[in-house]
């Protein structure tokens, strides 16, 4: 059975909820993720969804492709590929 609302309860100020501990950025990274940066791209939807359904026909993930792209544009400019660079 519901228990009844009234207006005074509704009225009292809530009680302070206690902080939730935050964990360093650092600390909580996967292993794999740590001494990598965060960059953001911004692409057209429809872009998006051309590389999304790339990575479903080819049974990849997107940012795998990202990657590739990345390497080909590395190389086309005479530089090392991502995972040489990671290495360093």
């Amino acid at each position: 059975m519901k228990k009844a609302v009234r207006i005074a309860d509704l009225m009292s100020p809530a009680p302070a909820a206690e902080p939730m501990p935050v964990a360093a950025r650092a600390e909580s990274a996967p292993a794999r993720r740590q001494g990598r940066s965060h960059t953001t791209l911004y692409l057209d939807r429809r872009v998006l969804r051309e590389i999304r359904g790339i990575a479903l026909q080819f049974d990849r993930k997107p940012h795998d492709l990202l990657i590739e792209g990345i390497n080909l544009m590395l190389a086309h400019y005479g530089r090392a590929s991502v995972e040489t660079l990671s290495k360093e």
